[in-house]
């Protein structure tokens, strides 16, 4: 936990109290104590799970195919005279490195293209992904991912997935401790 602030380890121990994994003994002076739940974490009979918050993505501007896509996103924007981000925002320029669409169903999965932006500029932003690759047939979009997980403070970097509620619906992302391990992915609950 030397990574970690004062004042997330001072949250992470309120979480713990407040779900019963430890409580505070009586008097002036508390001390931390250990619950029967805490116990079976550290026996590896149960999970700690708290939710996290998201991370904002960063994006690397210096990519050659983030570069390539905000080039064209400019091209578009000075000829219908809009600001940049109207086409399309980083973020979305971004998650469009990551996934790498190659077709008109991929392009439409990506976050902030729906089909009225696919249809005004959807065609150009495939052909250069399409024509990176084939430049670039090594690369995938987890070295992306990769590249923006690299440069983000070691401290923010969190291993989590995304578990759904009972109704199929409003994704929560978890990070799942226990046994010694600080950050694991734990699938089986996924």
């Amino acid at each position: 936990m030397k990574n970690r602030t004062q004042k997330d380890v001072s949250q992470f121990i309120d979480y713990l109290i407040a779900s019963q994994y430890l409580t505070l003994s009586d008097g002036s002076y508390p001390v931390i104590q250990l619950t029967e739940k805490a116990v079976q974490v550290l026996k590896g009979d149960l999970n700690v799970e708290r939710k996290q918050e998201k991370q904002p993505v960063q994006v690397v501007k210096d990519h050659p195919l983030f570069e390539q896509l905000r080039q064209l996103r400019s091209t578009l924007a000075k000829e219908a005279n809009l600001a940049p981000y109207m086409i399309f925002s980083d973020k979305t320029l971004n998650d469009l490195c990551v996934k790498l669409p190659t077709s008109p169903s991929d392009m439409l999965s990506v976050k902030g293209v729906g089909e009225q932006k696919y249809a005004k500029y959807g065609e150009a932003f495939l052909e250069v992904i399409t024509s990176f690759l084939k430049d670039n047939p090594d690369f995938e979009g987890e070295e992306f991912e990769q590249t923006i997980n690299d440069e983000r403070p070691a401290k923010k970097s969190r291993s989590s997935y995304t578990r759904y509620g009972k109704n199929g619906k409003s994704p929560c992302k978890y990070t799942t401790i226990s046994r010694g391990e600080k950050y694991q992915r734990d699938s089986s609950n996924a």
